[in-house]
């Protein structure tokens, strides 16, 4: 009899329950059927098995393999994103070469050439500024992802910044010949915010816009109140929308509407993302609207609005803010960069001298007897923080001490600050920052005999 009948599987499913240690936990359900020779069911018997481990096993496997694969397409994109400014840099310099190669030689240039020289070495500068700005995206990145990143913030005229954050992306437009529609009230908007961070937020919006907006394409900037004490943001485009599938996602971390072989609209991914955590910083929100693909997209920051009365700002003229007539010392193993950061100095009529090491740097430092000193972490034999210990140590007249370097962690500032340094940046230079703080120092030092 028995070699007569056979088993039906009945049914084989996995779900969650809820288990008595009070977690959802995956069991798998199995039940089978007996049947005679007839096909008639004589008995059923069923199991149910917890298969959690085993689940969860399973979903961390395709969640490392999906990790994986964003990880080799960021890779790739930043490859991509890097090389394109370095192919222009190096292009640039090539054609500068190959003009005062004939120069040498005593071949007449026409004019025409010596305006394309100048204007190499504004794709130098802006390529290299480009650059920078990667980097510093991708160290925020980090900063967010382990809460290290700091804001600064007073109340500021959220209108009268308006300027700053237009002149970071009008090449942008000017290359694709875009239009873009300005609407700022004339009537002070004050918000509390880190004026950095917050031009930040909405010149990434800004450039999100350009970059997905065709040539000569329409893109609208606006800020208005609206009436329950808070101000807008507001970023409209007639540019390629955002499809469905994405519009819940567009601010995830390197995320991108369109990723092509020709990646004509660049960019890594990040920028939104950055956006977004920045104004979450600030109290605010900031979502995005779109009909779908073609059809354009609305980015709209909201922020609460503060009733502090709003500082009187002094405009500064970049150039005015680069000091004169002090010794700085500059400690850098890249020749280069000393060099021409030390030819910068020397035109404003200061007594720059450079060392490229650190033990050479203290035996300068006792004889020249610097009122700065402008310090490479990444030196070798002895480290920035070392010397800066040291030259603490033997310093009895408030040298100014500067690290000047490509480590931008929290950490990295916090250890440069205890190993006596007075201030800590990060390469690429923000020039009008840096000259700021070194005027600083000499302000207050002028004033009251001393340095902190």
């Amino acid at each position: 009899m028995q070699n007569e009948c056979y088993v039906e599987l009945h049914r084989d499913f996995e779900y969650r329950m809820l288990h008595k240690s009070g977690e959802y936990r995956w069991f798998r359900h199995r039940a089978m059927v007996d049947r005679d020779e007839k096909g008639s069911p004589v008995r059923m018997t069923g199991s149910v098995g917890d298969i959690h481990d085993r689940k969860r096993a399973e979903l961390q496997t395709v969640e490392a393999t999906e990790a994986i694969e964003r990880r080799d397409r960021f890779l790739a994109m930043l490859s991509h994103e890097l090389r394109n400014p370095m192919s222009a840099v190096l292009n640039s310099v090539g054609f500068i070469h190959t003009v005062k190669d004939r120069q040498s030689s005593g071949e007449s240039v026409e004019t025409v050439t010596a305006n394309r020289v100048e204007d190499a070495f504004g794709i130098i500068q802006h390529q290299t500024k480009h650059m920078g700005r990667l980097l510093e995206d991708l160290l925020d990145v980090s900063r967010f992802g382990h809460q290290k990143i700091g804001f600064k913030k007073e109340a500021i005229d959220l209108a009268a910044n308006t300027q700053e954050v237009i002149h970071a992306v009008e090449h942008l437009f000017e290359e694709k010949k875009q239009t873009l529609h300005v609407e700022v009230p004339s009537d002070p908007i004050p918000v509390l915010a880190d004026q950095a961070r917050l031009k930040q937020a909405q010149v990434n919006l800004l450039t999100n816009a350009s970059k997905y907006t065709a040539d000569r394409g329409e893109i609208w900037y606006s800020i208005c109140r609206t009436g329950d004490n808070k101000v807008q943001i507001v970023v409209r485009d007639n540019g390629d929308g955002i499809p469905a599938e994405l519009q819940d996602q567009i601010f995830d971390l390197f995320v991108q509407s369109e990723s092509t072989l020709a990646r004509s609209s660049g960019g890594m991914g990040v920028g939104l993302s950055l956006a977004k955590q920045i104004i979450d910083a600030h109290g605010g929100r900031v979502w995005a609207t779109s009909d779908g693909q073609k059809m354009g997209s609305t980015f709209t920051i909201e922020l609460p609005l503060h009733d502090t009365p709003l500082p009187i700002e002094r405009e500064e003229d970049g150039q005015s803010l680069i000091p004169s007539g002090l010794r700085i010392l500059i400690v850098e193993d890249n020749v280069d960069a000393g060099d021409m950061l030390g030819e910068t100095l020397t035109l404003h009529g200061n007594d720059v001298q450079m060392a490229t090491d650190g033990h050479r740097a203290l035996q300068m430092f006792d004889q020249f007897r610097p009122e700065v000193a402008i310090i490479d972490i990444g030196l070798p034999e002895m480290d920035g923080y070392e010397l800066a210990s040291r030259i603490r140590a033997l310093d009895t007249g408030g040298s100014l001490l500067i690290a000047l370097t490509g480590y931008g962690r929290e950490s990295d500032r916090k250890r440069a600050l205890e190993s006596g340094f007075h201030a800590h940046f990060v390469k690429p230079l923000d020039p009008k920052l840096f000259f700021q703080t070194i005027n600083d120092f000499r302000n207050k030092d002028s004033h009251d005999g001393s340095a902190e």
